[in-house]
């Protein structure tokens, strides 16, 4: 059994070699066929939100810096003693990670969401009694604030439809209940 051992090791090892070779070789021809070689002025807008989610080394870099912009363009609008009670929340869990990746850069309060886990992450403070509502049509926040109204837009050219292009932001005041109390309501995993 030693012996059989040895020579299936010493047989296996020539073998494992070239499976990695031809590995990395896949790797590379993956990763070269799959990144946008087009310049950006020439890749046509996604036509819709599966279009691009089909493509998404094409489409997937655009637009987080247009909707973290335009988040806090709104943010710095709100009146000083608003703000200090203002939290983000994504309408979808991709709105959130973006904004959450780049919310230092860009001055904004905690980002949350009721979609898929980031629902999971934390619930918003009871002190948030101002919303910024990032994405959707305004239904879904119309049924936890009292007041809604359209506080920005955020648009990026070749963004994904509905997740960073062509996207309002709802200023969203005065929940109906506490955060603690809505929060297990909200989340949702779609």
């Amino acid at each position: 059994m030693a012996t059989g051992g040895v020579f299936a090791a010493r047989r296996m090892a020539g073998w494992r070699r070239r499976l990695a070779g031809e590995l990395v070789v896949a790797s590379v021809l993956t990763v070269a066929v799959s990144l946008p070689w087009k310049p950006e002025s020439q890749i046509e807008p996604a036509a819709n939100e599966s279009d691009a989610a089909a493509q998404p080394t094409v489409y997937g870099p655009f637009g987080r810096r247009e909707l973290g912009e335009a988040t806090a363009a709104a943010y710095t609008a709100l009146p000083p003693d608003e703000r200090a009670n203002a939290v983000v929340i994504g309408d979808s869990y991709w709105q959130a990670s973006s904004l959450d990746t780049v919310r230092r850069k860009y001055g904004l309060p905690a980002v949350y969401s009721p979609s898929r886990g980031f629902g999971y992450f934390g619930t918003p403070p009871e002190t948030a009694t101002t919303v910024l509502w990032v994405g959707g049509d305004g239904v879904e926040p119309r049924k936890w604030c009292t007041d809604v109204t359209a506080a920005g837009r955020a648009d990026a050219r070749l963004g994904i439809p509905g997740v960073t292009r062509d996207i309002t932001l709802w200023r969203c005041d005065h929940p109906h209940e506490s955060w603690s109390h809505e929060w297990p309501n909200m989340r949702h995993l779609g």
